[in-house]
């Protein structure tokens, strides 16, 4: 009798050792099917801040998308800014769908498409305690064989006791044709002249160019995430 009960506890103490072996491996296959997820799980714009500071509007396809930053002199006057399109530069994105002349500054369009097109700039004051104050302008022109327009304009405007200024982010969905150009200028009105001495442009003034899949009105905001809303909404 005494052989039996020990022979029973024996296979019970087998029995549980073995549930909770076969416990622990379902546990330890879960978390690494959750981790496989987690790894292989595509970022969503809104939750990277990171991502969002350096493209969402191209996310996920880059090659429907320009994104340049300036390229060239911070002064603040009247003239065409000029942008780096080199995608080994922090901030640049450039698609197979654009062409872009250095001497022109001029972004051609290869793809006839609705496009969402983004711009933004910051500037500094570089001399303290200045008096000058005025306004400096970015406006992105639609260009054609027969036509040359403005299709967004963002302007800052600079007075005494400011150290920096943030222009709104603006963004336009507008219909681009094949071999349609867009140009981006800045121009300046202070109480100095026709530009400014005491303020310049910061790094990172944006341009960005993004071929928008399906049917959507042309229409302008200053929601800094619209055109990253834009490839859901009009899809």
């Amino acid at each position: 009798m005494e052989r039996e009960g020990s022979e029973r506890r024996r296979g019970r103490r087998t029995a549980a050792v073995r549930c909770a072996l076969v416990l622990g491996f379902c546990a330890l296959l879960v978390s690494l099917v959750a981790l496989t997820l987690i790894l292989t799980r595509r970022p969503d714009p809104s939750e990277n801040q990171l991502l969002r500071g350096e493209g969402q509007e191209c996310w996920p396809k880059r090659q429907t998308c320009a994104r340049l930053v300036h390229n060239g002199s911070r002064i603040i006057e009247n003239r065409t800014l000029k942008w780096d399109t080199r995608n080994n530069i922090d901030g640049v994105i450039f698609g197979q769908e654009f062409h872009y002349d250095e001497d022109s500054g001029m972004l051609k369009i290869i793809r006839a498409g609705m496009y969402c097109i983004y711009a933004q700039m910051a500037i500094k004051l570089i001399v303290t305690n200045s008096k000058e104050q005025g306004n400096a302008t970015l406006t992105i022109h639609h260009k054609t064989i027969h036509n040359s327009d403005p299709i967004l304009s963002l302007s800052v405007h600079l007075y005494p006791r400011l150290d920096a200024a943030l222009s709104p982010s603006m963004a336009v969905l507008f219909p681009l044709k094949e071999n349609d150009l867009l140009r981006v200028t800045l121009t300046a009105s202070s109480s100095s002249g026709s530009n400014f001495f005491h303020w310049q442009l910061e790094d990172f003034p944006i341009f960005s160019v993004s071929r928008i899949s399906g049917n959507c009105k042309s229409q302008v905001t200053e929601n800094k995430d619209f055109c990253y809303d834009a490839r859901k909404i009009c899809s």
